[in-house]
This record gives C-alpha cells, sequence and structure tokens, in this order.
C-alpha cells in the first residue's frame, strides 16, 4: 500500500468505491507515523487543501456557528509546526508528547 490515500474531487467524493480495509490499513498506517514521530512522512498523507481540526470538549454540545476549535491549521500551519518540533526548541515537547488512537 502506498503512503497516500487521497479524494478524487474537491468536494470530498471518491471518483470509485474504497475497499474498507484500505481505509483501515491507511489509518494504523497514520497513527503508526505518529507513533514514530516521522512527521514529514504524515504530511505525505495530507492533500494541498487539508484543514486540521482539533474542537473545544464541548463542541458537541454547541450549535455548529459556536464551536471553538483549540486548532484549525492549514497545511501551511501543520508544516510550521513540523519544523519547529525538528528545530530542538520545542520545549514544551520535552518529553515529546504521547499520541492516543481511539478507533471506532
Amino acid at each position: 500500500m502506498t503512503d497516500t490515500l487521497r479524494s478524487g474531487a474537491a468536494n470530498d467524493t471518491w471518483d470509485e468505491p474504497v475497499d474498507p480495509r484500505v481505509l483501515v490499513d491507511f489509518i494504523h498506517r497514520e497513527q503508526a507515523l505518529l507513533d514514530e514521530r516521522d512527521y514529514r512522512r504524515w504530511l505525505n498523507l495530507l492533500t494541498d487543501d487539508c484543514t486540521y481540526v482539533i474542537g473545544s470538549l464541548d463542541a458537541q454540545a454547541r450549535p455548529q456557528d459556536e464551536v471553538v476549535a483549540l486548532v484549525y491549521d492549514d497545511r501551511s500551519r501543520i508544516e510550521g509546526r513540523i519544523a519547529r518540533l525538528e528545530s530542538g526548541f520545542a520545549h514544551a515537547e520535552n518529553p515529546p508528547s504521547r499520541t492516543r488512537h481511539f478507533n471506532s
């Protein structure tokens, strides 16, 4: 399997059906890259027009137009975060953050 799985159109539809096992394998590969702190290869999984959002804990209790995001990054911002992590000057990352995976 390659390290990429990209949607076929701007409206996030797929050109053809995707086998669920391929999606599961992709998610496990993404998790492994994060666990290995291989952020450059993880970044290659994302499209150029990606948006990475981490909502606040009360996001589900609020109407969509009132949700506050803790992180709302585009690819450029993600690249900046990775550069900072790789620089050795991300002092809040000493010891490094751990990742947790919730699959359902």
